[in-house]
């Protein structure tokens, strides 16, 4: 008997733990700690909402409490819409956000009891307590517009006003799975799975009431668009092919170029950007080619990553690291910092880092952009490690451009510090330092991945080191 207990985590806790309120301008820099902003239990990875629940039995009947929550509100935390339902039985519920835009988003509770129930609700979040509004069931996926929402229902999709009761404008009688909304009035949609042939539909909107299918591209694999740059669609096929598109000519969609090679998420591209995980390393793509995409650099990691502005983060596949890496030259990518993470997704929201496996969610502020002027360097060339790999000593190798104080330090995955292995003045010329691989009380450290830091003057610069017992 279960009775008065919380029985059996489900979909997620609630909330785990609210570590402290993440803002989104909240930065950190990551060449030292990288400290949580919140902790959720929840299977599900969705930026900037995610869905959370849990099973509950009183005696009497199962209860399935659920929660959406906001990554990007001054306490991810704390939910900003529950439920409960009743119908539920044992193991047997659960849910997912379908979803969302920066200020709504769109989810699905499914329970099973007696009989097996889908419930979808549209929640705007502008202002709390939020407008909540049932849709359809059967819905596939959603997009929102300013004024708009995009109901992707199977053999049709439905155009919706966001004022009260989201009236449907119009119907699209099309088969879709996917949707991409761009930033011109048109929206781009790719064929149902079971369709054929597959196409892809390239829409006006500028008139809700009365949208126009400009183009349409068939093609014999299904086509789900991935996002765009410029006059550039960038669209994945099957077999993980990657299409360029070119759209100056809304009448005629031309393809430009296709790439044969690994998966490619909307998180992968980043204006003309793109990176993939090939041959057992990260590559970066120059996606402005005119026939076909360039590697222009290479990372020696390995993991699921997400492309943002300040940086890319990478999941990393062994060692329960997240990564940041520098891709301002991305002929010459730079790693920034690491911390201690078990996740083995990851995504963006604005207001940080979202990390996920199994029923933990975290979530993390991002990198700083570095703005203003970048200082004078005091320093000649980077600072570099070898052996590295290392056991059980690397050497830490930089030069000073004139005589100056000097900190250099080494932390491990979390951001604590493990030893200094230099303060004080130093002169001009090159410098060589090791480190033995202990911290400092002098026990020898577990392998693992730790963070070298040098501050000369304003500058700081930082390795990984990779300690291999």
């Amino acid at each position: 008997m279960h009775t008065g207990i919380q029985c059996a985590i489900l979909a997620c806790v609630m909330t785990a733990a609210a570590i402290g309120p993440a803002a989104a301008v909240d930065c950190v820099d990551w060449a030292g700690d990288v400290p949580l902003s919140a902790e959720l239990r929840c299977r599900q990875i969705t930026a900037p909402f995610v869905f959370s629940g849990f099973m509950t039995y009183d005696g009497d009947e199962f209860r399935f409490v659920w929660a959406v929550h906001d990554l990007e509100s001054a306490d991810p935390g704390a939910p900003v819409q529950t439920g409960v339902d009743s119908s539920a039985t044992w193991f047997e519920a659960g849910g997912e956000i379908i979803g969302s835009d920066s200020h709504r988003a769109v989810w699905r509770v499914h329970t099973e009891g007696e009989a097996a129930t889908d419930a979808v609700y549209h929640g705007d979040f502008t202002s709390l307590p939020a407008v909540v509004t049932p849709l359809p069931s059967n819905v596939i996926t959603v997009a929102f517009a300013d004024d708009l929402l995009l109901l992707v229902r199977p053999l049709y999709m439905e155009i919706r006003a966001t004022s009260e009761g989201l009236p449907v404008l119009n119907q699209l009688v099309l088969n879709l799975d996917s949707v991409l909304l761009l930033d011109d009035g048109f929206f781009l949609a790719g064929s149902g799975q079971n369709s054929a042939p597959h196409a892809m539909y390239h829409v006006d909107l500028a008139d809700p009431m009365a949208p126009v299918v400009r183009d349409t591209f068939t093609h014999g694999v299904n086509l789900t668009p991935i996002t765009y740059h410029d006059d550039r669609l960038y669209v994945r096929g099957a077999s993980s092919t990657l299409m360029a598109f070119d759209r100056t000519d809304p009448d005629d969609l031309t393809l430009v170029w296709y790439r044969n090679g690994p998966n490619v998420e909307p998180g992968h591209i980043l204006g003309d950007r793109c990176v993939i995980y090939e041959d057992g390393m990260l590559k970066v793509l120059d996606l402005a080619a005119a026939t076909a995409p360039v590697v222009i650099g290479t990372i020696a990691t390995q993991g699921r990553f997400q492309l943002a502005p300040e940086a890319l983060y990478v999941a990393r596949y062994s060692g329960d690291v997240l990564e940041a890496w520098d891709l301002a030259d991305p002929t010459d990518p730079q790693f920034i910092g690491a911390t201690i993470d078990e996740g083995e997704q990851v995504a963006l929201a604005d207001g940080g880092v979202v990390t996920h496996r199994l029923l933990t969610l975290n979530l993390r502020p991002r990198h700083c952009l570095l703005t203003g002027d970048v200082p004078e360097s005091p320093t000649g060339p980077g600072l570099q490690a070898a052996p590295n790999p290392f056991n059980p000593r690397t050497t830490l190798r930089f030069e000073m451009a004139a005589a100056g104080p000097v900190r250099l330090e080494v932390f491990d995955g979390r951001g604590a510090l493990v030893r200094t292995l230099v303060d004080a003045e130093l002169s001009a010329g090159p410098h060589a330092v090791i480190w033995d691989g202990r911290d400092q009380r002098g026990m020898v450290r577990a392998s693992g991945i730790y963070l070298a830091r040098l501050e000369v003057g304003e500058r700081r610069m930082s390795t990984k080191l990779t300690l291999v017992r």
